[in-house]
């Protein structure tokens, strides 16, 4: 049965970003102010079969799984497999891989294959970066037909939506090897300056010393804005978009300029995706004061994707080797 919107494999994707969906993995639970309105979430409540539904011959086989309990979907392990032409597969568009309720079995499952479908560069974004960079080593998991390390045809990344967000996970991100590294600034409810990441104090001497000079880093230059030989990883590719859906939070248009322009001069490839259910040019409104923005909800379609007039679609060479 096909249904409309997600599914745990679609060959074609209406996401620029990405070709395909691959959803070996379904489930996940909130765990910050990004996932008031998921996308995910709405989906499996309109098609709970997206997720699944109890098994038949159970007291509660007409229900759907709760989306909150995470599932393992074997069977589509091998999909990618199937898609001869290469494709940018987004992995786990309704999970997060790394939730702390994924078993790791089900990690090393998932990375084998992507080891195997060489053909296709693969992303994975997670909102809990502290369990990836802990799977994410040479030696923890026995994955692959392969020995090379980072798996190269896998870009890793970190979903943020506020300078808080930004500042917990992206310097974790930077401490995970990986081919290439990219952040998504999605749902954009905030301003997030990625020139100026605030590490976090995990070296023995920074620990015991208060007086040891905090540390930030450019994380797209990878320049560290304090000691040295601290970090020499920086991200390869950012992508922003506005809140989409009932409750849909607007995104003020110097956020976004604020990504590109920081993008820009450090050469980092740059994709806006869309604004939302809420338009640029909004200063241009009857209700604009003093320069405020005087924002009106017009839907996504309507709100479109340009930035001051011009389309940002860049991505990075995922593929290395």
């Amino acid at each position: 049965m096909t249904l409309r919107g997600e599914s745990h494999g679609r060959r074609k994707s209406k996401i620029e970003w990405y070709d395909a969906t691959w959803n070996p993995i379904t489930g996940c639970t909130p765990v910050s102010e990004g996932c008031r309105n998921c996308y995910a979430a709405r989906m499996v409540n309109r098609f709970p079969k997206l997720h699944g539904t109890y098994p038949e011959g159970t007291p509660l086989a007409d229900f759907a799984v709760p989306f909150g309990m995470l599932q393992f979907h074997d069977r589509h392990l091998d999909q990618p497999l199937r898609w001869k032409r290469p494709r940018r597969i987004f992995v786990g568009s309704m999970t997060d891989i790394f939730h702390e309720n994924v078993p790791e079995e089900w990690i090393g499952a998932v990375l084998a294959a992507i080891t195997n479908y060489s053909q296709h560069a693969f992303l994975i974004l997670t909102k809990r970066p502290e369990r990836m960079r802990k799977v994410m080593t040479a030696d923890y998991l026995r994955i692959s037909r392969t020995d090379t390390w980072p798996i190269r045809n896998l870009c890793l990344g970190v979903s943020v939506e506020t300078q808080k967000t930004a500042d917990e996970r992206i310097p974790l991100l930077l401490q995970t090897p990986a081919a290439k590294r990219f952040a998504s600034v999605e749902p954009c409810i905030g301003a997030v300056d990625l020139r100026n990441i605030a590490l976090p104090l995990w070296r023995e001497k920074e620990a015991n010393d208060s007086t040891w000079p905090p540390v930030r880093i450019d994380a797209l230059s990878g320049h560290v804005k304090g000691p040295d030989d601290l970090m020499d990883d920086r991200l390869d590719w950012i992508i922003c978009g506005g809140e989409t859906g009932p409750g849909a939070r607007p995104m003020h248009p110097d956020w976004v300029r604020g990504l590109r322009d920081q993008c820009k001069a450090t050469n980092t490839p740059f994709f806006f995706k869309q604004w939302g259910k809420w338009p640029d040019g909004v200063s241009h409104g009857p209700n604009a004061k003093d320069g405020a923005y005087a924002m009106a909800r017009v839907g996504k379609k309507a709100a479109s994707c340009l930035l001051d007039g011009q389309e940002h679609k860049e991505f990075p060479v995922i593929i290395n080797g």
